[in-house]
This record gives structure tokens, C-alpha cells and sequence, in this order.
């Protein structure tokens, strides 16, 4: 391979590199969904900011609680719709672009390392529709059951991509689905394929300042001195 075709290789790898950074960013950035902390309470108000390529219908939200002791679910505060146990209020006013509802929480929904409750607006017919661009929401607590009074929960947005089982069916699943197969596969075959080329600049680096030379003279140097000097 001579200079010239290994300039135009080297070339074609940064756009490409260029390209798959900034699309896979792009996506992150348009689907993500936020997590924010905040300590249940009375009066409470939480700020935060997302961006979004395209308009959207209505945005959905939960919120996760820590388990109890020996990863109990704690299903007796939070809720159990199959034992008919109502879990404790919370309710929480969401507002985005001038445009707000009011939310309760239901029963449990799910569980991971933490338990979730998805939120639900208490007039059905209410929705947060998010705009193209910049889009600021504040979330104020307005009341709290004395059981769930002063702990830590998270209030988490649902991406407008859905989630990995259940895709929404817009150009945010679309986006999510090209984020997940180019994060798995091309991503991985992209650098993998990167390896001759980041060898073929070593070995060039190599020879163009001599390295090896040096290297050696420089080892035959050391070796003279550990057999006249010590």
C-alpha cells in the first residue's frame, strides 16, 4: 500500500467514524428519557430540561422507590392490585410549555432492583405533548402520604422511543432501533475492522522515526553497562 492510498484510507475511516458518532449521539440525545432524584415531600419541585427532534402526543411517567429490608417489595404501602391493596397517594403536578396535569400514582407496575409506579393523569383526557426543540418541565409535589412522607424516590420519564419490549410506533421507535442494532453490531465490526489499519500506522510510525533502532541501541547500551560498570 502505497502514501497516497493509505491517506485515502485513513480518510474514508475518520468520516465514517465521524458519521457513526454523531448519528448514534444525535439519537441518544433525541430519546433520552431522564431520571430525576427528589425527596417526597409536600411543596416539592423538581426542573429539568430535554431536547426532541420531532413533536410528540403525550409523555408517560413513573417513579421508583428503593425496596425494604431483605428486598421486600413493600407491596403493602405501595399497592397490589392482585390482593387489592390500594398503595399510598402521591400525587404531582407536571407542567411543560405552559400546558399542565395533575398525576396520581397507581399500584405497582414492575420491579427491578427497585419498584416502579406509573403515574396517570387524574382527568384522562389531559396530556403533556412535548414540542420540537427545547423543552422545559417542572414537576411539583403537591401531596404525600405520611407513610412515603421524606423519602427518596426517583421520578422517571418514559422515552418517547418506549421501551426495549415494547417500541413505540413512531420515527422514536425507528430511532431506538438503529441506535440498539448499530450499539451491537456495528459499533463492534466498525472497530474491529479499525485493527489493521491502527497496526499499518504503528508499523508506519515505527519505521518513519526508527524506533526499533533506537529500542535496540538503546538496550545494547544498557546490557554494556550491567557487564562493565556493576
Amino acid at each position: 500500500m502505497n502514501t497516497k492510498q493509505f491517506k485515502i484510507i485513513w480518510i474514508t475511516w475518520l468520516v465514517l467514524a465521524f458519521l457513526t458518532t454523531s448519528i448514534l449521539t444525535f439519537i441518544d440525545i433525541a430519546i433520552h428519557a431522564p431520571e430525576v432524584p427528589t425527596k417526597l415531600q409536600n411543596g416539592a419541585q423538581l426542573k429539568w430540561q430535554v431536547w426532541r427532534p420531532f413533536a410528540t402526543t403525550d409523555t408517560q411517567f413513573e417513579m421508583s422507590y428503593q425496596r425494604g429490608a431483605n428486598d421486600d417489595l413493600r407491596l403493602n404501602i405501595l399497592g397490589d392490585k392482585e390482593k387489592g391493596i390500594v398503595g399510598e397517594p402521591v400525587i404531582i403536578n407536571l407542567t411543560v410549555n405552559g400546558n399542565t396535569c395533575t398525576y396520581q400514582q397507581n399500584d405497582v407496575t414492575g420491579w427491578n432492583r427497585r419498584v416502579f409506579r406509573q403515574l396517570e393523569p387524574m382527568q384522562p383526557s389531559c396530556k403533556l405533548p412535548e414540542q420540537s426543540g427545547s423543552n422545559e418541565w417542572t414537576a411539583h409535589i403537591t401531596q404525600v402520604s405520611p407513610k412515603l412522607q421524606g423519602e427518596t424516590a426517583h421520578l422517571g420519564m418514559i422515552s418517547p422511543a418506549g421501551t426495549l419490549k415494547h417500541r413505540s410506533d413512531n420515527s422514536y421507535g425507528t430511532m431506538a432501533e438503529i441506535l440498539f442494532w448499530g450499539e451491537l453490531i456495528w459499533l463492534p465490526f466498525f472497530l474491529f475492522m479499525s485493527i489493521p489499519l491502527w497496526l499499518d500506522s504503528i508499523n508506519r510510525l515505527a519505521k518513519r522515526f526508527d524506533w526499533e533502532r533506537k529500542i535496540q541501541k538503546h538496550y545494547q547500551k544498557i546490557m554494556w553497562n550491567l557487564r562493565h560498570k556493576w
